[in-house]
C-alpha cells in the first residue's frame, strides 16, 4: 500500500508493541524482564519482537548466560526514532484517557534536567503543528488509478 502510516501502523499498531517498545526505549533488554513487566504471553512477546527485528525497528544481540548463548533486544535506530513519537502518545492518553488523574510517567530531559512534553512543530517556521492548520497534499510517491483513492482526490504538491 502506498500509505506510510498504514505501513508503519502494520508494524507498531499490533497490541502490546507501542509497550513492548516503552519497556526498550526504558533500557529493558531481555526477553524474560519484558515479558515479566508485562505481563504477555511467551509467544505474543515472542511474535511481536520478531516483526519489529523484521522491520528493522529492533536489533537482536547475543550474550552469554549460564555458558549458552541467548539474545537480548535493543531499539535500532529507527526504533530510537519512535520514541518521541511514543511519548506523543502518552501524553494524548495522560490528557484524554486519564479522568484527571495524574500522569503515572513523566519525561525528563537530561540534557537541561527538566521535565519534558513533546512537541510536533513546523519544521521551517517553528508553530506547533495542528490538525485545523495542516492540508494533505498528495506526494512524489503517491501512486494515481485503482486502489489508489485518498490519492486520486487530493491535489498534488507542487515543489
Amino acid at each position: 500500500m502506498a500509505c506510510s502510516l498504514a505501513r508503519t501502523w502494520g508494524i507498531i499498531g499490533e497490541p502490546w508493541t507501542p509497550l513492548i517498545l516503552r519497556d526498550l526505549a526504558l533500557g529493558l533488554r531481555r526477553f524474560d524482564d519484558i515479558r515479566a513487566d508485562l505481563g504477555i504471553a511467551r509467544n505474543i512477546l515472542a511474535d511481536r519482537l520478531q516483526t519489529l527485528a523484521q522491520a528493522g525497528v529492533v536489533e537482536r544481540r547475543e550474550y552469554e548466560s549460564a555458558n549458552r548463548p541467548r539474545l537480548e533486544y535493543v531499539l535500532s535506530d529507527s526504533g530510537k526514532e519512535l520514541v518521541p513519537i511514543i511519548m506523543a502518545i502518552t501524553q494524548w492518553g495522560d490528557r484524554w484517557t486519564t479522568d484527571g488523574a495524574e500522569p503515572p510517567v513523566v519525561f525528563h530531559h537530561q540534557r537541561c534536567g527538566g521535565q519534558s512534553t513533546a512537541r510536533i512543530v513546523c519544521d521551517r517556521c517553528g508553530e506547533d503543528l495542528r490538525a485545523e492548520d495542516l492540508q494533505l497534499l498528495a506526494g512524489p510517491g503517491s501512486k494515481t488509478g485503482p486502489g489508489t483513492f485518498l490519492a486520486d482526490l487530493l491535489p498534488r504538491a507542487v515543489e
